[in-house]
């Protein structure tokens, strides 16, 4: 007869004693506790998901639940988690503006434009114009600032943009120099590629055109996305100093053809010196982005302090 194998336990009956370690062990896990990014997209007029929004809420998370473990932890780590705490609220809210979600070509190509169904703009607008007049912060914001919510949003994606919100209020609630602590940072991702005319290539071959040609649809390509942040900046704009990124991933470009391939290069010529139109308003344009600053600041996933 077969042996039917017992079920297992939900706990573990010989649970790791952590009180057991020596002190010195114990404060080291308390130092090297993980600041987890997440990527939270900002809801439209329908359902996004992080692969078709227009724009990423970048939130930061770190175990707090540490601290309610028992007296004993929680005395030995309040110092040091408070640090590490106040690392990420002084931090400078993020997003990120997934150019290539924001660009359609029309059938003949000719030009770009955005869509016109949803601005999203308008919303980053209010995080910056009207977040800061409320002289309360609760749950209720999600919805006097418009934002779309939908009915079947998952907890966990709901959580993280209040998160989002509640650390931008609390950013403009403490800010006191507006050149050394932007209100809102910006990193342009696709720049990579011409993604929207690269989608059109069933009603567009790119066969026979000459390299100039090309180097004009890129640079439509860069003109566009410059003009998103202008949209946006126009916008938002309360006095408050904003700051566009560029980001450029050569992983990413060398998966795309090459006729639709945007050089770092071009890029890193392209988008410093088009800021100057924007001379006036508060935007600050920079080089493109180190890959150490995205890993370390910007990209999904844990972050063990070194």
């Amino acid at each position: 007869m077969p042996t039917i194998p017992k079920p297992r336990p939900d706990h573990d009956p010989n649970p790791f004693r952590f009180l057991d370690l020596p002190k010195d062990i114990r404060l080291c896990v308390y130092e090297r506790l993980p600041v987890t990014t997440h990527h939270c997209p900002l809801p439209t007029d329908k359902a996004e998901t992080k692969e078709t929004a227009h724009y990423i809420c970048v939130v930061k998370t770190m175990p707090v639940a540490i601290l309610a473990t028992c007296r004993l932890i929680n005395s030995e780590a309040s110092s040091i988690v408070e640090k590490q705490l106040e690392k990420v609220r002084n931090r400078s809210p993020q997003m990120i503006l997934r150019v290539a979600n924001t660009i359609d070509v029309p059938d003949d190509i000719s030009t770009l434009h955005s869509p016109g169904d949803w601005n999203g703009d308008c919303i980053i607008g209010q995080i910056m114009r009207i977040l800061p007049k409320y002289h309360s912060f609760d749950h209720s914001i999600l919805d006097k600032l418009g934002l779309y919510i939908p009915l079947k949003i998952k907890q966990p994606h709901y959580d993280l943009l209040w998160k989002f919100l509640a650390h931008a209020y609390r950013r403009h609630s403490v800010r006191t120099n507006t050149m050394d602590s932007p209100a809102l940072q910006i990193a342009v991702d696709g720049l990579e590629t011409s993604k929207p005319f690269w989608d059109k290539k069933m009603t567009f071959s790119f066969e026979g055109q000459d390299e100039s040609m090309l180097d004009e649809i890129r640079i439509q390509y860069l003109v566009e996305a410059a003009r998103q942040c202008r949209k946006i900046i126009r916008s938002a704009w309360d006095g408050e100093m904003m700051e566009f990124i560029p980001t450029y991933n050569e992983r990413v470009a060398m998966g795309h053809p090459e006729e639709t391939r945007i050089g770092r290069p071009l890029i890193g010529e392209f988008f410093p010196t088009d800021g100057r139109f924007l001379i006036g308003e508060p935007v600050t344009t920079y080089p493109i982005m180190p890959e150490a600053t995205w890993i370390n600041e910007w990209k999904e996933g844990a972050q063990f302090p070194s």
